[in-house]
């Protein structure tokens, strides 16, 4: 199956769960890819998808790009105009 995954954020939102700090997009993309790829060989993944990630206008766009990059998905990144 063929779909997307939008992911509205705050570049660099953290919480506290179980006294461990949590970088929420960075466990939130971690989590896809290992369930889109699973233990299989990581050229070939379960699913063919793609993150749509949409940030607030003040976040470094750069810096989502890279970390999608390094979570190896497929994406696209909408910066959204906060009025």
């Amino acid at each position: 199956p063929s779909f997307s995954i939008i992911i509205p954020t705050k570049l660099g939102t953290t919480r506290n769960v179980s006294g461990v700090t949590i970088a929420l997009l960075e466990n939130c993309l971690e989590s896809i890819r290992d369930t889109a790829y699973g233990s299989d060989d990581p050229s070939n993944p379960q699913y063919s998808f793609e993150c749509i990630l949409v940030i607030n206008e003040d976040d470094d766009q750069e810096i989502g790009d890279q970390l999608l990059k390094q979570f190896e998905v497929t994406f696209f990144l909408i910066l959204q105009d906060v009025c």
